[in-house]
């Protein structure tokens, strides 16, 4: 089911106990105000997501629709607004019906929406040029206002610049050839590009945006490769340093590269290391770190290391590093982080194609980590029991096309399944975390020949078995490609981890995180604090905020379903207050909201997105912690 805004939810909720008597018309007082908030917000991020969308006749047509039915859920809440002077049980319950039929289909048009968007082909390799080519061609066919262009021509002529001054360092570092003649003719198409689009912001000439978006679409797409050779060229003409950046300093170093050059030089060495560090705190706060025995402490001191070199490198001469120590310090970063993402990418592959066991993987590891209580974790362990289950059932019919010697291995791996389900039950009742490992080991150690069973089952029934070939997202649960990185459908981060490709030229200037599980409150509010002051200050853009973002959205999902796992059973129990769930779901909603509201800006860089989000997730979590004081007693 689409998530629904948490402010709409809670009117329903009431919607439903007035309906049996449950609650009193007045418990809707005040309620309105933030939900036409929610309303309007939408319809402003519609306008927004088309700026840089590709109009085709779907797209269209999901937009009239989703604009549509924001005209009905406007009037289903009006029309509920309006029944409340009658305070007639039958006319609100009927209101409260419509408006959440009507918020169920925005949510469903919001997520084809999304669909349609993420299947749209891409104008430029580099998405910052993408987004400008879109916009522009939707000026041109009149889908958006030319004043919108502005937002979206900064960054990318801040992108253009960086791209020419890495063009100079390669040809003052690598000499003149052809492909550094090559190289400059094509930077300066990319930077006559730009100026056409200037020119249009200057004067509204139709004919100088055409222009620009022509020029922009292919010398964009050569750039990217005239980069990728740049940096095939570099690596194989390295004399000084293993590793490309320390090569890079010595080059500097022997041209006597100085000022504004220089900056640029180290500005693109930091953005590269951005890579470093988002690999680094992805393994760190990977939920399988544990598991898979992550180095924590070594690369936390690594990267420390390297990033204080590089801050005091800055405020010295090339002539005054030590360059030899720093091409060590970097190797051994980089063999940490490929060591033990292939570590993690082993366990990740292991249950690809195997949904039933993805959820499982990743709560052993956080409870490895600690970050998950046996209460929980039983729950969970049972729900993968059952699924598990579900599908041997399912598959039973083709038990007669195996072999014997299929049949007698396909029993002693689900022995051995079993067996790893009894050992990991036991952590909740020992604590002993070495039960986790041993029982993982036996459920993944029979992974292999489960999976090549029954896809051999599949395929006696006629089913298709295209599971090998996707990731299952575990905020949502949908389907997405082995390739992907984020979920298609809710832009969750998925579990499977992409090795990092080897370090090239281009990597300079054009550098690249996994789910976070914590306490979303108050830690997390305060990297919100400090993403939304990184973007006035110039020093993010959305990349970094993607990342940031997803990191708190999958958190704050993982520990909803936790806490939601919990809180009911005990109100069961105990006969807790009904109220204080009820207040913490509401209250989880809101701050997910927000979090949603601040990754619109990653789509649509306008930091008004950061403010109201941030404002709202504050907000929520004041309430939050609030809570957390009268359900100690239960978790």
């Amino acid at each position: 089911m689409p998530e629904i805004p948490a402010s709409l939810q809670q009117i329903i909720k009431i919607c439903e106990k007035i309906s049996i008597g449950e609650a009193e018309p007045g418990a809707l007082n005040g309620l309105f105000v933030k939900a036409r908030q929610v309303i309007a917000f939408e319809r402003t991020g519609l306008e927004r997501f088309t700026w840089d969308a590709i109009w085709t006749d779907k797209f269209q047509s999901l937009v009239n629709k989703l604009q549509a039915e924001l005209e009905a859920h406007e009037k289903a809440l009006q029309d509920l607004e309006n029944s409340l002077s009658d305070a007639e049980p039958f006319a609100i319950e009927k209101a409260g019906r419509d408006l959440k039929y009507s918020a169920e289909a925005v949510a469903t048009l919001w997520d084809e929406l999304n669909a349609e968007v993420g299947e749209q082909m891409v104008m430029s390799p580099y998405p910052v040029y993408d987004h400008l080519l879109k916009v522009g061609q939707n000026i041109l066919q009149g889908h958006v206002d030319p004043s919108v262009l502005t937002a979206f021509f900064t960054p990318a002529a801040d992108f253009t610049i960086r791209l020419r001054a890495a063009v100079k360092r390669f040809v003052l570092f690598y000499g003149e050839s052809s492909l550094s003649e090559c190289a400059q003719k094509v930077i300066t198409n990319v930077e006559a590009g730009m100026g056409a689009l200037d020119k249009f912001l200057q004067s509204g000439q139709t004919k100088a945006l055409d222009d620009a978006l022509h020029l922009l679409v292919t010398t964009t797409v050569t750039m990217y490769t005239v980069m990728s050779d740049m940096g095939q060229w570099a690596a194989a003409e390295k004399k000084y340093a293993r590793h490309p950046l320390v090569e890079e300093l010595y080059r500097a170093r022997e041209a006597k590269l100085q000022g504004e050059d220089l900056s640029y030089l180290w500005q693109a060495i930091k953005h590269a290391l951005k890579l470093e560090l988002t690999q680094v705190q992805t393994l760190l706060n990977h939920p399988l770190a544990s598991l898979c025995d992550v180095h924590s402490q070594a690369l936390k001191a690594g990267m420390a290391r390297v990033m204080y070199i590089v801050q005091e490198g800055e405020k010295k001469s090339l002539d005054e590093l030590n360059l030899p120590e720093f091409d060590i310090m970097l190797l051994n970063l980089d063999r940490l982080i490929h060591n033990d993402l292939t570590h993690i990418n082993i366990e990740c592959r292991l249950v690809s194609g195997a949904p039933n066991f993805e959820e499982l993987l990743v709560t052993v590891g956080l409870a490895m980590d600690g970050k998950i209580e046996p209460e929980a974790f039983k729950i969970i362990l049972q729900d993968t029991l059952e699924r598990i289950e579900e599908t041997q059932n399912n598959l039973d019919g083709a038990l007669e096309q195996l072999s014997a010697e299929d049949l007698e291995l396909l029993a002693h791996c689900l022995d051995c399944q079993a067996l790893g389900c009894r050992e990991l039950a036991s952590w909740c009742e020992t604590g002993d975390k070495q039960l986790l490992k041993n029982g993982w080991r036996r459920i993944s150690a029979s992974l292999p020949s489960t999976k090549r069973i029954c896809a051999q089952m599949k395929k006696s029934l006629g089913l298709n078995d295209n599971s090998s070939k996707k990731l299952t997202c575990m905020r949502c649960g949908q389907q997405n490609p082995a390739s992907a990185r984020y979920c298609s459908k809710c832009s969750a981060v998925l579990m499977q981890l992409v090795q990092a490709p080897p370090m090239e030229y281009t990597d300079l200037e054009t550098g690249l995180s996994d789910s976070n599980f914590e306490h979303p409150l108050p830690g997390n509010i305060l990297k919100l604090e400090q993403l939304v002051r990184s973007v006035e200050s110039g020093q993010a853009y959305t990349q970094e905020a993607a990342e940031v973002l997803d990191k708190l959205l999958s958190s704050a999902y993982a520990y909803r379903k936790l806490y939601i796992n919990r809180v009911r059973p005990a109100l069961e129990r105990e006969q807790i207050d009904p109220s204080i769930a009820e207040r913490f779901e509401i209250g989880m909603s809101s701050y997910i909201d927000g979090l949603e509201i601040c990754r619109n800006f990653v789509e649509d860089p306008q930091i008004d997105y950061l403010y109201n989000g941030l404002d709202q997730a504050s907000a929520a979590a004041l309430e939050l912690n609030e809570l957390q004081t009268e359900l100690a007693d239960y978790f």
